[in-house]
């Protein structure tokens, strides 16, 4: 991912800067981001690229909890995905057939990883001229009603 942080060009004071970073982390839903984004604003004038880009990852973190994914980290070959298992006997057969028609789709190579535990490990190769936010968004939000399906009762 590109960078993602608040410069000191744009938010001089130090305890300014951290107390943006604690709201940002402690956000638990889009209206709290949208809320931070609008006082940075109001404050600070139009964020900075890097500031954008911390706005899209707390969006983004907050969709993969709500997804059932419990991290995304760039490690290796690529960013690794750890989803929670589900206790469902058909849980694995559907994500998997998910997991390769999305990204099949979108043109990215994945593979999953052996791990400890029961939760699933996949490993995303997502290009770096790739819209990286935006795929994730719109993985995230497709997953999101896949679990829930699924959770209700697929």
């Amino acid at each position: 991912f590109e960078s993602r942080n608040i410069p000191e060009d744009y938010i001089s004071h130090e305890g300014l800067r951290f107390s943006f970073y604690k709201s940002l982390s402690s956000a638990v839903n889009g209206d709290e981001i949208d809320n931070i984004l609008y006082h940075l604003i109001n404050r600070f004038g139009p964020p900075p690229f890097s500031v954008n880009n911390l706005i899209k990852e707390c969006r983004l973190r907050l969709l993969a909890a709500s997804a059932g994914v419990l991290s995304m980290r760039t490690l290796g070959c690529g960013l690794v995905c750890r989803v929670a298992q589900n206790n469902d006997e058909n849980f694995v057969a559907v994500v998997l057939e998910f997991f390769r028609a999305f990204f099949f789709g979108a043109g990215v190579d994945f593979h999953f990883l052996s791990g400890s535990g029961a939760d699933l490990l996949v490993c995303l190769h997502i290009a770096n001229d790739t819209d990286k936010y935006s795929l994730l968004s719109e993985f995230l939000d497709k997953f999101n009603v896949l679990n829930c399906d699924f959770i209700g009762g697929l």
